[in-house]
């Protein structure tokens, strides 16, 4: 079986938006979004796009001109990483926000938007849904 890296991407956010919308664990949701915002960034980068990671960095660094990208994406990604890495054994359990998890889809599904206009229904109705919950919608 092949697939491209932007479909594998697709299938991750897919499945991440599914859990959301079931209320579905945070832990998978934030993971499989994290992988796809991963994977969306780093395309968008190569291709002279903005990534949400380097959009937030450019907000920071205009306040801030010493703060670094690597900064930023430690801290923007310090859950995720966290969920998925073992490296430090005294690092035995991960806590996090519900928000965490809604502010990483949110950046899977703003990566994905800035390279394709193909939203699948699940989709669409979580960034209604997370637009409802940031105050965007009524």
């Amino acid at each position: 079986m092949k697939v491209s890296k932007i479909e594998i991407a697709r299938f991750q956010l897919q499945q991440a938006c599914k859990l959301y919308l079931d209320g579905g664990d945070l832990v998978s949701m934030l993971t499989l979004a994290g992988a796809a915002e991963e994977i969306l960034g780093v395309e968008l980068n190569r291709s002279g796009g903005v990534s949400s990671l380097k959009a937030i960095h450019e907000a920071e660094k205009a306040k801030d001109p010493s703060r670094t990208y690597k900064d930023t994406a430690n801290e923007a990604n310090l859950v995720r990483n966290s969920l998925k890495h073992f490296n430090d054994p005294n690092e035995q359990e991960v806590e996090f926000l519900p928000g965490d998890a809604f502010v990483m889809l949110s950046r899977a599904l703003d990566n994905y938007g800035r390279l394709s206009d193909d939203f699948s229904d699940p989709m669409l109705e979580a960034i209604y849904k997370l637009q409802k919950l940031a105050g965007k919608h009524p």
